[in-house]
């Protein structure tokens, strides 16, 4: 009992170590092989509209490495929508492309955000500190008999 209470916990801190290299491995390849084509699937499903700037709204960080906001708005039909970006420099688009899909027109977002690119970092992290784990822990079961 007591072995495979340690062949528990060295799973476990080993699958915390390897999950970095894992993880980093995992956006590697989620960028490669899945990115490009999910991109490509949902703007192609979603309405687009153009966005733009509100001159009045622009607002700068109090410190130099603060992001700078402004709203953007636009129209879907008859109403009004508005749009709060955020920038690391001063340049902000007179007009910008945003994305909704059908009835959701409230959360219009840029490309970026609307296709989920942003930062998996964490997920891939505890996928892979767990394919990790239990990867050892098997070997470790079967070399014990």
């Amino acid at each position: 009992m007591a072995r495979f209470g340690a062949y528990v916990l060295i799973s476990l801190l080993v699958g915390l170590i390897c999950g970095f290299p894992g993880a980093l491995a995992i956006m590697f390849m989620r960028g490669i092989f899945y990115l490009p084509f999910a991109k490509k699937k949902r703007i192609k499903e979603a309405n687009a509209v153009t966005a733009k700037l509100d001159y009045g709204s622009i607002r700068s960080g109090s410190e130099m490495q603060d992001p700078v906001s402004a709203y953007y708005n636009y129209t879907v039909g008859d109403k009004n929508y508005r749009y709060k970006a955020l920038a690391k420099r001063f340049n902000m688009e007179k007009e910008i492309t945003l994305y909704y899909m059908p009835g959701n027109e409230a959360h219009a977002k840029n490309a970026h955000e609307f296709t989920g690119d942003q930062h998996v970092f964490l997920k891939s992290y505890v996928v892979a500190a767990i394919v990790f784990a239990a990867l050892l822990f098997a070997i470790f079961v079967k070399r014990a008999g």
